[in-house]
């Protein structure tokens, strides 16, 4: 896929769209992760919860077609840090990246391979255990739709 005629870029929290995730736990809403407060403390109100331990995901449905380059993740860090350990980034189908936990990391840096992945969405997956997200940003450009073509 070849791209001309970019508009804007733009590092985007995920705010302004469609935030969804797979069950919620303990009051940790998925809008959490979006609200501009990066605190990896509990306590502060600021992190998404899953209610399971496996098969969780987080996701930020985009209003049109969008390159995304990076994919930031906030992590708690009050307890719990390594449950982001091969938590996967996607964008539509294409998994930019996973997450290798190290300690106190307060966030981690998902870079899409090949200067960015384009699609609609972005899903946070996490198989192996509970998904809390203290806050994601998503750097994305918006890709006029007249100006995509495949080869």
């Amino acid at each position: 896929m070849k791209i001309c005629g970019l508009l804007a870029i733009t590092l985007a929290l995920a705010s302004a769209d469609k935030i969804t995730q797979n069950s919620v736990g303990w009051g940790g809403i998925p809008s959490r992760a979006v609200d501009g407060k990066t605190s990896g403390y509990w306590a502060h109100g600021t992190c998404t919860h899953s209610a399971g331990n496996s098969r969780n995901w987080w996701k930020a449905d985009f209003e049109g077609l969008y390159k995304v380059t990076r994919v930031r993740i906030y992590n708690r860090l009050d307890c719990c840090q390594n449950r982001i350990n091969r938590a996967k980034v996607y964008v539509n189908d294409l998994v930019c990246g996973e997450v290798v936990s190290r300690a106190g990391a307060a966030y981690y840096d998902v870079v899409c391979p090949d200067g960015g992945a384009y699609g609609s969405y972005v899903k946070i997956v996490q198989d192996y255990d509970y998904l809390t997200l203290c806050e994601v940003q998503i750097s994305k450009v918006k890709v006029s739709s007249g100006n995509v073509y495949r080869n």
